[in-house]
Formats: structure tokens, C-alpha cells, sequence
């Protein structure tokens, strides 16, 4: 079984795109997600309606782990863990946990899936440095495009349930000591397979020359818009003059807005064309 958790808390504006992508290319996947009113629930093979006790919950869930270090949350980062908490499945079906602003947009998606290996108790990975391998504990994306970040980002991120179940993985942050002195959603994942000398598989951008360094990505068959659901702003949009801010916030969201319409009026096809000619 193919479980998809992606949560759609704050908008309700991705869940037809995200969803019509998933069951064209991931035909046998059930897609569960947390969503704010009943309206959202049809997209969704199972959802859950938001309420800040799932947070607390996860906030127990994670303290109960404990996993010897000092780790930060956030509210994305507790929901994708409720998600996963709630979850009934055994230890070879796979997990991919997804922005709701990312989706699969080529069947050859499959790929990545298959570079997933069974994995349901700790020692079952292969962990030896340098080895060329043909399948991993996880594969994600990695956005070396966003300051060099080496992390495991969520916006698209392929593992099995028996693989984060038994290592009592979490999409917690590491507290910055442990990753280049700065915090964010995937960095404890990462300190975690790096203690333990895990190799993953990372999935890079492929289209790297668009409408914005970080924004609008494509990497293989996935398509991540990025800052789909809050202010369409990254660190490289930040300068100590306002001003300079409020231009790149406003181009952002020009674009943001632009590539939006284009995807809901005429396709991923289209959108790739324009990410192209730019």
C-alpha cells in the first residue's frame, strides 16, 4: 500500500490540483490529510478536521520518543507527525509525506517509489559509505538551491513505515548546534541519518533556470511551487532595505499567482513550458 500524508491546513486552494495529480500518476495511493471544513474532505481518501489538540498530541508523542537531543517544532512539522501517528500500516508500505503545494506530474514517479527498500527493523538499511546502492531508506528532495540546504525537505519525501516507525523518526528541527546553526522542518531527520550513517537518496532540481532561485521547482517528475500557502517570501528575498523586500514579496507573488492560473486553467504541461521559456 501507497500512503500519501499531506496536510492542508490554512488553504483549501491546492487540494483539487494536488490530488487529481496523484491519482493520474499514483493510481494505488491513498492520499490522507488534515483540512480545515468538511468541503476539503472529498478530495481526500481519509481527512481529518484540524484542531490544535492534534498538535499537543504530537507534542506528547515526540516527548515520549525521547530522542536524546534538542529539537524545535513547528506547526507543520506536528502535523505531519500526527499524520503519521495516526496512521495504521505495516512496516513494508510506503510513505510519502508532501507539501500541499507539491505533487507528482509524470507516471515515471514510479521510479523514485522503487528506490525505496523494505526496511522494518533497525539494521535492515545499508549503511556503508561509498557503496553504490540501488534502493534506500529514503528519498527526498534536497534543496542545495536554498543556501546549500543538504536536508531532506517534505515538500516530497518517500520512505516506508517500518523504516520511520522503528528509528522514531520525526519531521521535528534539530536545535541549530546540530545543523549549520540554524533551524528548519527536515534538519533532525538529517542529523539523525548522518549520526547513524544512513544514506538516502536525495532528488535535486532539474529545472534550475526559472522565475525564482528557490520557488517553482521541478525536480524529475515532481512539481513543487513553494510558499503556496504563506507569504511568497525566502531568505534570498531579504535585504536590509525594505523596500527591496516589498519588491521581491510583490514579484513573488505576481508569479506565484500567474503559474497558479496557468496550472488550473491549462495544466502542468503549460506550466512547464512557461518555466522553460523564462
Amino acid at each position: 500500500m501507497i500512503y500519501v500524508l499531506t496536510v492542508h491546513h490554512l488553504t483549501n486552494k491546492w487540494c483539487e490540483i494536488q490530488t487529481y495529480h496523484i491519482r493520474k500518476n499514483l493510481p494505488d495511493a491513498r492520499i490522507i490529510s488534515i483540512v480545515d471544513d468538511n468541503s476539503m474532505m472529498k478530495y481526500f481518501d481519509s481527512a481529518l478536521l484540524y484542531n490544535v489538540q492534534m498538535e499537543k498530541d504530537s507534542k506528547t508523542t515526540l516527548k515520549n520518543k525521547n530522542l536524546g537531543v534538542i529539537t524545535q517544532t513547528s506547526q507543520h512539522s506536528l502535523l505531519l507527525d500526527y499524520l503519521f501517528d495516526t496512521l495504521i500500516a505495516t512496516d513494508n508500505d510506503i510513505i510519502i509525506f508532501l507539501d500541499n503545494d507539491a505533487f507528482p506530474f509524470d507516471k515515471s514517479c514510479q521510479q523514485l517509489l522503487d528506490k525505496v527498500m523494505s526496511v522494518g527493523s533497525v539494521g535492515d538499511e545499508v549503511t556503508r559509505v561509498g557503496d553504490k546502492m540501488s534502493s534506500y531508506p529514503l528519498v527526498s528532495v534536497q534543496r542545495l538551491e536554498n543556501n546549500n540546504d543538504t536536508f531532506p525537505h517534505p515538500c516530497f519525501t518517500i520512505t516506508t513505515y517500518g523504516f520511520w516507525k522503528t528509528h522514531k523518526l520525526t519531521w521535528s528541527l534539530a536545535w541549530p548546534t546540530y545543523y549549520r546553526k540554524r533551524t528548519d522542518v527536515g534538519t533532525y531527520l538529517h542529523y539523525y541519518l548522518e549520526k547513524n550513517n544512513i544514506i538516502w537518496f536525495p532528488i535535486l532540481r532539474t529545472l534550475t533556470h526559472n522565475y525564482h532561485p528557490i520557488l517553482f521547482g521541478i525536480y524529475e517528475s515532481i512539481y513543487h511551487h513553494g510558499a503556496g500557502s504563506r507569504k511568497a517570501q525566502t531568505h534570498l528575498d531579504l535585504d536590509t532595505d525594505r523596500l527591496i523586500v516589498q519588491k521581491n514579496v510583490e514579484r513573488n507573488t505576481k508569479n506565484s499567482q500567474m503559474i497558479y492560473d496557468l496550472l488550473s486553467s491549462e495544466g502542468i504541461s503549460s506550466v512547464i513550458q512557461q518555466l522553460t521559456r523564462n
